[in-house]
């Protein structure tokens, strides 16, 4: 059989394993990518009840071919760690990722990978083969600019009339955050149960998760038998702590991005009231010119003034001379 086999035979019945009777914290996450993978690429059994929920259609295992296998338990640096799972369901390309934090570009990173299997012609095939394909984001943080909702599905639409122009390009999205957003069809088609067990955090909340829908034992089985393989769950821990580390790292930026955006608010509201005292300033300048200009223009007045009156005292000094000199001439 080759490395893309149809089905492998589940984990769970391999050796079942007794975990109901397990109390505390789980020790991992169940929606760590490297665990997601293991357990979908090894029993497509289970990979068959989650497609069946996503895609709100009936799936089975021997409806599944996974397209990129990976050897599990082997040691994989950092930039092999791309972990969305490809597979042919039917007669569609299928690719599932799990992200658990928000990179940049997130949306533009989806649809990148959405045209990638899209694009599945050979040279010369005619459009008529081209298989429907579906991108499948489960992700671990709230997008933003997008209204919230648990699960979002997009295809290619007309703006003005909603009309469909086609459904062979489907981007689906499942966000963990938004667990109460949860519809009725959300619910009746299982996607609330799938989101309680990537959540869950303890045995309790898995326990308490099949004692309300027995199906999911499966799923839990299925993850807690491969986390208790060695190189496996070497592999779970290691991306754990990867995990950990990129959130603190997101964490320290997103602060330092808050505190700059504080900063350059603070600069602005600075710079703003700089700019109205300098006005003031301005305006102060501009009156004590204008006082100046008034003062000055009340001296040039005073000045005349005093100047026309100076000539109307010498003036009234000399007509009384005159008129002296007059009446002593009438005398004589």
């Amino acid at each position: 059989m080759n490395r893309n086999a149809r089905t492998r035979r589940p984990v769970d019945q391999v050796n079942p394993v007794d975990w109901k009777s397990r109390s505390g914290p789980i020790g991992f996450s169940m929606n760590n990518d490297y665990l997601f993978r293991a357990v979908m690429q090894t029993d497509t059994e289970v990979f068959a009840m989650l497609l069946s929920s996503l895609l709100r259609t009936q799936c089975c295992a021997d409806d599944i071919e996974i397209l990129n296998p990976i050897e599990l338990g082997k040691q994989m640096q950092e930039k092999d760690f791309v972990l969305d799972t490809k597979l042919k369901l039917r007669n569609d390309i299928v690719n599932v990722e799990m992200q658990l934090w928000l990179q940049s570009f997130w949306k533009e990173r989806a649809m990148t990978y959405l045209c990638r299997i899209f694009d599945s012609l050979k040279v010369g095939e005619p459009y008529d083969r081209l298989k429907t394909a579906i991108h499948i984001g489960i992700i671990d943080f709230v997008l933003p600019d997008v209204r919230p909702e648990l699960y979002a599905e997009y295809m290619l639409k007309n703006v003005k009339t909603g009309e469909v122009f086609s459904d062979k390009m489907r981007l689906n999205v499942l966000c963990l955050k938004h667990e109460k957003l949860a519809t009725e069809s959300d619910i009746e088609n299982g996607l609330l149960f799938w989101v309680k067990y990537f959540i869950a955090s303890t045995w309790e909340d898995l326990i308490m998760l099949a004692n309300d829908n027995p199906v999911m034992e499966k799923p839990i089985s299925a993850a807690v038998r491969l986390s208790e393989e060695d190189r496996i769950r070497e592999m779970i821990l290691l991306r754990e702590e990867a995990i950990r580390v990129r959130r603190s790292e997101l964490s320290v930026y997103a602060k330092a991005e808050k505190d700059l955006k504080e900063a350059r608010t603070q600069i602005g509201a600075l710079t703003k009231k700089l700019d109205s005292a300098e006005q003031e300033r301005d305006s102060a300048v501009q009156e004590r010119d204008s006082a100046v200009q008034e003062r000055d223009s009340a001296v040039q007045e005073r000045d005349s003034a005093v100047q026309q009156l100076d000539e109307a005292n010498a003036e009234i000094r000399r007509l009384k001379e005159l008129i002296a000199k007059s009446e002593s001439y009438g005398n004589v």
